[in-house]
C-alpha cells in the first residue's frame, strides 16, 4: 500500500503513512468506486538540520573546573573571620560525636551525619556512637594539625 502524499510503501492493513503520518486511502469496498482521493493538507514545514561542516562538533580544549576556593587568600572585604581552630578542635574534642564542631565551621550535612549517627547508637548499642566519636577524635586531630584550615564559607580560620 502506497501513501498518495509521500508515496511511501507501508504495510498492508496499516492506518497512517509510516513516513509522512498521512491516513491511507482504503481500496475495495471501504472506499466508494470511482471516488476521488480527497486533498491533504501539506506536511509542516520542518527546518532541515545545518549541513555537517568539520569542527563543529569539536570540543576545545580541557580545562579543569576552578578550584572552590583559591589558596592562601584573605577574608571577605567587611567580613572578620572569628572563627577559631582551636575552638574548633576543643569542640571537636569534647563535642564532636554529635557534630558541633562541623555546625561551627558551617559544615551543616557533616554535623548531621555524625549526629544521626550518635542517636543511631540506640539502636545499634553504641556501635555507630562509637564510630561518631572516633570520627569526632580524627577531626580534631586534622584541625590542630592544620589539615582543616578554612570553613564552609572557604575563609580561613584563625589559630
Amino acid at each position: 500500500m502506497f501513501c498518495t502524499q509521500c508515496g511511501t510503501q507501508n504495510k498492508e492493513g496499516t492506518r497512517f503513512c509510516r513516513h509522512c503520518g498521512e491516513m491511507l486511502e482504503r481500496t475495495g469496498s471501504q472506499s466508494a468506486p470511482g471516488a476521488e482521493p480527497r486533498p491533504s493538507p501539506a506536511p509542516p514545514p520542518s527546518d532541515p538540520l545545518p549541513p555537517y561542516q568539520p569542527g563543529m562538533y569539536v570540543q576545545s580544549a580541557y580545562q579543569p573546573p576552578p578550584a572552590p576556593y583559591p589558596a592562601n587568600v584573605p577574608p571577605m572585604a567587611g567580613y572578620e573571620n572569628y572563627k577559631s581552630k582551636v575552638v574548633a578542635g576543643i569542640l571537636a574534642l569534647l563535642f564532636g560525636y554529635l557534630g558541633v564542631h562541623r555546625f561551627y565551621l558551617g559544615y551543616n550535612g557533616i554535623a548531621i551525619a555524625q549526629l544521626l549517627l550518635t542517636i543511631m547508637g540506640l539502636f545499634t548499642c553504641g556501635i555507630t556512637t562509637l564510630a561518631a566519636c572516633v570520627w569526632a577524635v580524627v577531626d580534631a586531630i586534622l584541625l590542630f594539625t592544620d589539615s582543616i584550615n578554612r570553613d564552609a564559607a572557604g575563609n580561613p580560620l584563625r589559630n
